[in-house]
C-alpha cells in the first residue's frame, strides 16, 4: 500500500510525493488466496496510516488486484462463499475432469477461436466450473452466488464497512 501526497507547482506541474509505503508478509495467517485476508491486510495496513495527519489528507482510495483472481460472494450478503481462485489458477489442475470436460465444451460452442475468453485460467473458465461444481442458481431459479474480481471485492468491503481513519 503506497498513499501518495500531490504538490501542484506554480507552473502547473504536478509532482507526487510518497509519503507512506507499507507491505504485509503472506504467510499461514494470511494467504494470498483467502478473501478474509484480503480484508484482514487491509484493515492492517490502514491501522498504520488511521490515526496520522496523513489520513486527514486523503480524498479517495483506489484498490488494484491481479487480474483473473476473482471469487464468488453471496448474492445479498456480500460474503465470500467459496475459496478464491488467484490469477494463475487453471481449471485443468481440478481433478474433476468431467466438470472440467463440460466447461470446456462450452468454451469450444461460444467463444471464438483465439479469444483470451477460451483461457482455463481466465475468469470465464473459473466461473464456469464453480457452476458445475455446484450450481450458482437455488431450486426457485434465483441467483444466490456472484462472481467478483479480487479488486471488486477489496473495494465493496471497504466501502461496505467504512473506514474508520481514527484507528
Amino acid at each position: 500500500m503506497s498513499i501518495v501526497e500531490k504538490k501542484v507547482g506554480s507552473d502547473s506541474n504536478v509532482e507526487y510525493k510518497e509519503v507512506v509505503t507499507e507491505a504485509l508478509s503472506w504467510d499461514d495467517t494470511m494467504q494470498y488466496d483467502n478473501a478474509n485476508s484480503w480484508n484482514t491486510a487491509m484493515d492492517i495496513l490502514l491501522s498504520r496510516v488511521g490515526g496520522t495527519e496523513i489520513m486527514t489528507r486523503v480524498k479517495a482510495l483506489c484498490v488494484s488486484g491481479t487480474s483473473a483472481s476473482c471469487l464468488l460472494v453471496e448474492r445479498e450478503s456480500h460474503k465470500a462463499s467459496r475459496d478464491a481462485r488467484m490469477y494463475n489458477f487453471d481449471i485443468k489442475s481440478s481433478s474433476d475432469e468431467s466438470s472440467v470436460q463440460r466447461v470446456m465444451e462450452l468454451i469450444d460452442q461460444y467463444v471464438p477461436e483465439k479469444h483470451t475468453a477460451r483461457a482455463t485460467t481466465g475468469s470465464l473458465c473459473k466461473l464456469l466450473l464453480w457452476n458445475e461444481e455446484q450450481s450458482l442458481v437455488d431450486d426457485d431459479g434465483e441467483v444466490k452466488e456472484v462472481l467478483q474480481h479480487q479488486s471488486d471485492f477489496a473495494s465493496m468491503s471497504l466501502m461496505k464497512e467504512g473506514l474508520d481513519v481514527s484507528r
